[in-house]
């Protein structure tokens, strides 16, 4: 078995304040200024705002300098939603229409936005209520145009970044229809459902028509309560396959006329993983769902048998199709953790880069395999992947502080093996000087063993002549530390 790492994103953070101290390096790099929030009071809750609009069909200027405040619970970089964002706050949530594509680059679920009011106009699409910037009268009756982009600066302003909001979890019985439903545009959470038996076979939507359809599916409980999930054609999952599952959803919700509606804002706000309602077997996994950061908590310097019912779930960023990496394991992360799996000899893993996986390691192993940490996972636990394209943001770090972290113990939330890292300004050099082999790569503060086996599909190409920009993930081999790439094309700028 191959031995590869993923570098984790929090760690860094944690280590950062160490290595400014501790270590003395060859060349001092500016950081980049940190994001200061704006500070602007709010004077009025969403909740007091959607009052303004008395009737459904209506439209309402508004001509008070409101200015409500909340945090961004729905953007569209899955493409469920489409020129558009959803924010709440303590009262109520609410729909804003913008126009332009990618708005998460800029107004990211967690982002906190304070919307001056002020010029805009409330509206309805079919009782679920929404700001924008104009009256549009294309329909049969009146609604709201998109904010202009030009405006969003001084409209849309972004407060402090990565809050949190939990879903309030409620029943059906809880939702209803009314135009002031404080729990429309809400992140809730509902229990116990399950896609119809004859809709398992199905995927999220239609992504292979000509355009795209959207489709909605009539999800149950074991008591018969029911509640329509909508998807879009142009979401990245909509080729994915529903699950055949038992459990929770987190949505927003919506309506559409008297039909209570969700919106997801990808697959990972299903966890359909337990029996349904008939009896019939669920896919794997079977277990809780732990994560990855828990995980590497229960490893005290002992390996361990998992006993308990135990799922993990994380997104690949390692690359079987490029070959650098044991053709039997693959490298996850979540969050700010990441570990290896490995399946056994019989198994090829083919999940590609991005590829979100939920693995049921009830009965596997967590060991210390050659420096590292890694799952020894039954051959049976190989799963097919439950959503695709998914992104993991490397962390920057410097040489030095990925060894340092790399040094700290396996179970330690600040080790960051096993999770993607970005090294600036770094050279790679050895002889001969292809990838193939252990290789130095050196940066400012120092060096690391950059490792490609010589099975990689690009072992045998030529290092860059000059310093480069590198992604990838550090790991240890017995008592070196080494960083593998999973290939150029993606990891080398």
């Amino acid at each position: 078995m191959n031995k590869f790492v993923k570098t984790s994103v929090s760690a860094i953070l944690l280590t950062a304040a160490i290595i400014t101290l501790g270590i003395s390096c060859k060349k001092q790099f500016d950081a980049p200024p940190g994001y200061v929030p704006t500070v602007i009071t709010a004077n009025t809750t969403i909740k007091q705002l959607k009052a303004l609009l008395t009737a459904s069909g209506s439209v309402a200027q508004i001509t008070t300098d409101a200015i409500i405040k909340g945090i961004v619970i729905g953007d569209d970089k899955s493409g469920n939603l489409f020129k558009s964002i959803v924010i709440q706050d303590a009262t109520g949530g609410i729909l804003i229409r913008m126009e332009g594509n990618s708005l998460y680059t800029s107004y990211p679920a967690g982002q906190e936005v304070f919307v001056k009011c002020k010029g805009l106009y409330l509206g309805d699409y079919n009782r679920l209520i929404q700001i924008g910037g104009g009256i549009d009268n294309s329909g049969t009756t009146p609604g709201v145009t998109t904010i202009p982009a030009a405006i969003f600066s001084e409209t849309v302003i972004k407060g402090s970044a990565n809050n949190v909001i939990q879903p309030k979890v409620v029943t059906v019985a809880d939702l209803t229809t009314d135009l002031q439903d404080s729990l429309q545009n809400r992140l809730i959470k509902l229990e116990g459902f399950e896609f119809a038996a004859a809709d398992t076979t199905k995927t999220y939507a239609n992504a292979t028509t000509n355009p795209p359809g959207s489709v909605n599916f009539v999800l149950k409980n074991c008591a018969g309560n029911s509640i329509t999930l909508r998807n879009s054609g142009f979401a990245d999952f909509a080729g994915i396959n529903v699950p055949k599952g038992n459990g929770s959803i987190v949505a927003i919700y919506t309506v559409f006329g008297n039909t209570k509606q969700l919106t997801i804002r990808d697959t990972s706000d299903l966890k359909f993983t337990t029996a349904r309602c008939s009896g019939g077997t669920p896919p794997p996994p079977t277990g809780t769902v732990t994560k990855l950061v828990d995980l590497r908590a229960m490893y005290s310097g002992t390996d361990i048998k998992i006993t308990a019912s135990t799922a993990i779930t994380g997104i690949v960023i390692s690359d079987a199709a490029s070959k650098n990496i044991n053709k039997s394991s693959v490298i996850i992360q979540d969050g700010n953790s990441g570990i290896n799996v490995f399946f056994g000899s019989s198994v090829t893993v083919n999940y590609s880069v991005g590829d979100s996986i939920v693995l049921d390691i009830t009965g596997d192993s967590l060991i210390k395999f050659r420096g590292s940490l890694e799952v020894k996972a039954a051959s049976a636990h190989y799963a097919a992947a439950v959503a695709t394209g998914k992104t993991v943001t490397p962390a920057t770090v410097t040489l030095a502080q990925l060894n340092t972290a790399l040094g700290t113990p396996l179970g330690n939330a600040s080790n960051i093996e096993y999770t993607l890292v970005k090294i600036v300004d770094a050279a790679a050099t050895g002889t001969p000087a292809t990838f193939s082999g252990s290789k130095t790569l050196t940066d400012a503060s120092g060096n690391i063993v950059l490792f490609t086996t010589s099975a990689a599909t690009f072992s045998a190409d030529a290092l860059p002549a000059s310093a480069k920009t590198w992604t990838g993930y550090g790991y240890f081999f017995n008592s070196t530390k080494e960083l593998s790439i999973r290939n150029p094309t993606i990891d080398i700028k």
